[in-house]
């Protein structure tokens, strides 16, 4: 009897861990995504602008993602992930008569990614480094004026994807993005990705 129920207890093993091996498969590879969703930027004290000691803008953002990922441990996985969206999120001040418009054009960045798969979902933790392109635009009267600048720093994010075919996952995320300490971003986002 023990002997049959110590081979039932090794089968059962041998199953989980095909399983988990099977789990982490599924994420395994190069993929690609396309994302929309939504980022507060927090602009700190911008009072000298006319605005707030806390000021905030928002908007919508969409862009693309793109990385690789490989099992490292039973069902775990590891991988790095870049990212471009485009931004909506603007700004206007106004100044003795003059108005200013700043928005936040373009953000891009790579992150280090850490997965658990399960048989039904990926969850994962990322964090790295992004840039965020920011413009401004000055107009007085018939004149105008224009600027750029782009401000980066560390970012983290969780999030999950759940496979809905063998190569397409449906992904949701949220992001922290830091900017040298004295602004930051937070969003979420969620999008359609494909595995090769």
């Amino acid at each position: 009897m023990s002997r049959i129920i110590c081979t039932a207890l090794c089968f059962i093993s041998m199953a989980s861990f095909a399983s988990a091996q099977d789990s982490a498969s599924r994420f395994e590879g190069p993929y690609v995504g396309a994302m929309v969703g939504f980022n507060s930027y927090s602009l700190g004290d911008t009072s000298a602008f006319g605005g707030k000691t806390d000021d905030k803008m928002s908007g919508a953002t969409f862009g693309g993602i793109f990385g690789f990922r490989s099992a490292i441990s039973e069902g775990v996985l590891a991988g790095i992930e870049g990212f471009v969206n485009s931004n909506t999120a603007n700004k206007t001040y106004t100044i003795s008569g003059v108005s200013a418009r700043l928005d936040a054009d373009v953000s891009y960045g790579l992150n280090a990614t850490l997965g658990f798969a399960t048989e039904q979902a990926l969850f994962f933790i990322m964090a790295g480094y992004g840039w965020n392109d920011i413009s401004a635009k000055a107009v007085s009267g018939g004149a105008s004026a224009a600027a750029s600048s782009s401000g980066d720093g560390i970012r983290a994010g969780i999030g999950a994807e759940v496979p809905i075919s063998d190569t397409l996952a449906i992904r949701v995320q949220g992001d922290w993005q830091d900017f040298d300490g004295d602004s930051s971003a937070l969003g979420g986002s969620a999008g359609v990705v494909l595995k090769f």
